[in-house]
């Protein structure tokens, strides 16, 4: 099901799409995230949302795209209480996307009868979940990917 947020659509992936939204999600981490992490923490993400894993880990969980005008803008996926991949092109953060995303997979997941919701953020994610109701667990570092802030919230 299409669902129409922030002047685009928010819908499930298809097959076809895995290279793109692997293509979407290492271009994020260079642009985006390479701020806060240095290249060999974005060296192995990049390698972690290879595209045969990008199609493996959408076999595990529910993942959602945002696509607007054709193009692919971001992505989330849902597996049980716990969101993953969220990434939203780097051109298009500040626009509303990413806030409509997490909306989209916070309904998903009450819909499932999840009453509380996690992610493991990146530092440079970590004020986006703060403004969205979100509160921090704790951090983590395990040297290959960096910091990791998990946080999580109360569904309402």
């Amino acid at each position: 099901m299409d669902v129409e947020a922030d002047e685009g659509t928010i819908r499930q992936i298809r097959s076809n799409e895995v290279e793109n939204i692997s293509a979407l999600i290492r271009n994020t981490l260079l642009i985006s995230n390479s701020i806060d992490y240095d290249m060999h923490v974005i060296r192995n993400l990049s390698r972690q949302y290879a595209p045969r894993n990008v199609a493996d880990m959408a076999l595990r969980r529910d993942m959602y795209i945002h696509t607007r005008e054709g193009r692919i803008t971001g992505t989330v996926s849902l597996k049980d209480d716990t969101i993953f991949a969220f990434f939203v092109a780097p051109d298009k953060q500040r626009t509303g996307i990413g806030s409509s995303l997490l909306s989209f997979v916070e309904q998903k997941a009450r819909t499932k009868g999840i009453e509380s919701i996690k992610v493991g953020a990146s530092i440079t994610a970590r004020h986006f979940y703060l403004t969205h109701g979100y509160r921090m667990i704790r951090k983590e570092n395990d040297g290959s990917y960096g910091d990791v802030i998990y946080m999580d919230k109360i569904l309402k």
